[in-house]
Order: structure tokens, then C-alpha cells, then sequence
């Protein structure tokens, strides 16, 4: 089993609070880069599976706003998978 923590931000992976978007893309094509990566090493290593931990509210506030700013990591986890 291989343990894999992810950086994936609150209030709607911090897309809001980012100003025009760079940090997200930025961090979001590291943490894609990450699981990638720790999905070829649990293949090679012939490992029972992966447990990926993440905090985030991928839905900002209490209004049901969508949650665009999850929208690139969720779609790429249950495709990897």
C-alpha cells in the first residue's frame, strides 16, 4: 500500500484567492505530476493499491457554488485509477 498526500487547497482549491489563476495551475500541475508519478511507483512496485489524502472544500461557501477550482483534479484521479 503506498500513502500519497496531496497539496489540494479549501474553499474551492483556493481558485477564488488566487488572483488570475497562476498559483492553482502551477500547484495543480505539481500535485498531478505527483500522483502520476506515485501511481508508476505502486505499478512497479506491485503494490495492493494507493491511498490518497487531500483537504479541501471543494465547494466555496455555503451557497452550492460549483466547484470549477476542483475540476482539474478530480476528473484525472478517477481516470488514473
Amino acid at each position: 500500500m503506498l500513502f500519497v498526500g496531496l497539496n489540494v487547497q479549501g474553499s474551492n482549491n483556493n481558485l477564488a484567492h488566487c488572483g488570475d489563476g497562476r498559483e492553482h495551475r502551477a500547484r495543480m500541475d505539481a500535485v498531478l505530476a505527483w500522483l502520476q508519478d506515485s501511481l508508476r511507483l505502486a505499478r512497479a512496485r506491485d503494490l495492493a493499491g494507493i491511498l490518497i489524502f487531500a483537504q479541501a472544500d471543494r465547494i466555496q461557501g455555503k451557497s452550492g457554488a460549483s466547484a470549477t477550482g476542483s475540476r482539474n483534479f478530480a476528473t484525472p484521479c478517477a481516470t488514473s485509477l
